[in-house]
């Protein structure tokens, strides 16, 4: 049986969009025959996982470490978002000296860790190909390692979002120099988007080597017992906000403009509340004074189920237009209106500027008129058949 290697910080059920690639990666190599050894972090999130084993998939939990790393605890990932300073001098010192030292990121020490690991176990024997999954971008150096020992091994560095070149983060000046030298010797790139393509040939990376292909994200949808005013006009959004990558501001500021011209609209926001509650309270947004029902993260398949409950879903695309939104491709298999906000996305969405009379009149008229749309095509270009079949293929070198 052809033997594959998966290293990934993160694994379903965590509600991640990378979690739900590493999934769909393995599942396409089971199906294709493979054995996977998947290698993630030890935590109490996977403690039922063993149940999921079988003769082709084998699950290794390696110790994260403890010197370094902190205790995965996804709702609170984006707590303190507009990092505001509560600490100490000393604290902001220590912060500061961790952030600029330790490279990449504080997973370093799990990376370590899993490379030790899959040596002391020979995992890399009659292996095909090693599958790493970023971000964190630490994963990658693993893939490395092995492939620097072991040169015939099909090496494929998976990333969601840029690292060197990601807008969302203090860029220093050792992580180009450092990360060209992990992508030395890599066989290939897998990424969501081709406008992301620049930020690798940037790091010495052949732009033969990187391959485009989008998420793979299967079709999993779950009633909800999440109940709607079907007398309202009903949108919706699922996903975390960000300071300087994906403001919600000028888009609350315009459901409320749009709220005074047709009061049927109405909001339902899905995702990180502390988060939320964060933008409105520096910007001195009123909640009370919103059309907006404001829910925690849910299981990806329950909220696909809400999603077709809708008359419109809502994207607030990235400030970069080398990140892509991975919830596309769930509020593509709802068969729902989708109205993107902010940088274009795709021609066949509704795309309207990230300013709020803008935003506005585009809700309004979108409430007013029954919009057509057709978006066979895309859900054709981000279909999970047709994806993992190309990523299987690369695996095979192909």
């Amino acid at each position: 049986m052809k033997r594959v290697l998966v290293n990934s910080y993160w694994y379903y059920p965590e509600n991640t969009a990378r979690a739900f690639q590493v999934r769909g990666i393995v599942n396409a190599l089971l199906k294709d025959g493979y054995k996977v050894e998947l290698i993630i972090p030890h935590s109490e999130l996977y403690k039922d996982l063993s149940e999921l084993e079988t003769e082709a998939l084998t699950i290794h939990q390696v110790k994260p470490g403890f010197i370094l790393h902190r205790s995965k605890n996804r709702w609170d990932i984006n707590r303190n978002i507009l990092n505001e300073q509560r600490n100490n001098f000393l604290n902001k010192l220590l912060k500061k000296a961790y952030d600029y030292l330790v490279w990449p990121d504080r997973t370093i020490e799990w990376a370590i860790n899993a490379y030790r690991y899959i040596k002391k176990r020979k995992l890399y024997n009659n292996c095909e190909a090693i599958i790493t999954v970023g971000l964190p971008v630490s994963t990658h150096i693993i893939g490395h390692l092995l492939k620097k020992k072991f040169p015939d091994i099909n090496w494929i560095a998976d990333y969601g979002d840029p690292f060197s070149y990601n807008p969302d983060r203090v860029i220093r000046k050792h992580d180009s120099f450092f990360e060209t030298k992990i992508l030395d010797n890599v066989d290939s790139i897998v990424i969501p988007t081709s406008n992301a393509i620049e930020c690798y040939t940037n790091l010495g990376v052949n732009k033969s080597k990187i391959k485009v292909i989008p998420q793979l994200f299967e079709e999993e949808i779950r009633e909800s017992n999440y109940e709607i005013d079907s007398d309202k006009f009903n949108i919706m959004y699922a996903g975390s906000f960000y300071k300087g990558i994906r403001s919600p501001v000028e888009f609350i500021r315009a459901l409320k403009l749009s709220h005074e011209k047709n009061e049927k609209i109405f909001f339902h926001y899905f995702g990180n509340v502390t988060a939320l509650e964060e933008f409105l309270k520096v910007e001195d947004i009123d909640v009370e004074e919103l059309p907006i029902r404001i829910n925690g993260f849910k299981d990806r398949s329950e909220i696909i189920g809400i999603m077709k409950k809708m008359d419109t879903l809502i994207n607030l695309n990235n400030e970069s237009t080398s990140q892509i939104p991975s919830k596309i491709i769930d509020y593509l298999y709802t068969d729902k209106f989708i109205l993107n906000i902010g940088s274009r996305l795709n021609d066949t969405f509704a795309n309207v500027d990230n300013q709020k009379e803008k935003i506005a009149n585009k809700l309004v008229e979108i409430s007013l008129s029954d919009m057509e749309f057709d978006y066979s095509e895309l859900k054709k270009m981000y279909s999970y058949k047709y994806n993992s079949k190309r990523y299987v293929d690369l695996v095979n070198n192909k």
